[in-house]
């Protein structure tokens, strides 16, 4: 971790500590849980979105050659646990560093206001380089049901701010979530492993295993009944012709 971004986890650490008990008590309360088992193995699309500079963006689907995709929510004016998430994803994916190989990382405001420049603001007090998309939606539709189908559930409290979970979503490029982590505590060795699950295909080899085994038992079942069915018409038919053969007794 180089002494930069060393600096600012602290710089964001002390300004924790000095807001108070009242807002750790309030925000872990109301801050909705990210249940992201059933999630797993869906396949999401995160297309027609908006980067700071108002170009269109699709996240996913992708070609496999583009790679996974590292998807961080967030929103630029968050004054509380956005910043210290996205760089410990910094640090993390500094950590990793060519174990990764080939992947994609962008930040997904969940604020249907966001403006432009918020987002660029963002990116210059982080650091961010410029690989890292960060991405909006300002149809208020379109980003409810998109995050809808992350799972993902933002309440906007009265003061205009959102009390939201804090994790770090894994795809496959073509839109497969293979991973969903806890974005405060995440480690370079966490996205490494997520990441390779998503390279092959967006879920653990049990899972696959099991999908693979329960399509086995269908085409057996359906092998059977096929077998089953073509010997009770054969069965039928020939009873039916040892019927027609028995002479008439008069």
């Amino acid at each position: 971790m180089t002494w930069h971004l060393r600096r600012k986890l602290i710089a964001f650490g002390i300004a924790f500590t000095l807001s108070g008990p009242s807002f750790a008590l309030v925000g872990q309360a109301q801050a909705p849980m990210q249940d992201g088992s059933a999630l797993i193995g869906k396949t999401v699309a995160i297309e027609g979105l908006l980067d700071e500079n108002g170009r269109t963006v699709t996240l996913a689907p992708q070609p496999v050659e583009a790679g996974p995709l590292i998807l961080a929510p967030i929103y630029a004016r968050c004054p509380h646990t956005c910043s210290p998430l996205t760089l410990n994803l910094l640090r993390a994916l500094q950590d990793a560093g060519s174990r990764l190989g080939t992947y994609r990382v962008a930040s997904l405001s969940i604020d249907p206001n966001e403006t432009p420049q918020n987002l660029q603001a963002f990116r210059q007090r982080l650091g961010l380089p410029a690989e890292w998309a960060l991405v909006r939606e300002p149809d208020v539709g379109r980003l409810k049901a998109l995050l809808a189908e992350l799972r993902f559930v933002a309440v906007e409290r009265s003061d205009g701010q959102f009390d939201h979970p804090n994790v770090v979503y894994v795809l496959s490029a073509e839109g497969v979530v293979s991973s969903v982590l806890p974005g405060l505590a995440l480690t370079g060795a966490d996205l490494v492993s997520a990441v390779e699950q998503a390279r092959r295909g967006g879920m653990p080899w049990w899972r696959q295993y099991l999908f693979a085994l329960a399509a086995f038992g269908l085409a057996a079942s359906a092998w059977v009944f096929a077998v089953t069915w073509l010997r009770r018409l054969t069965s039928a038919r020939t009873q039916g012709r040892k019927a027609e053969a028995v002479p008439l007794r008069r």
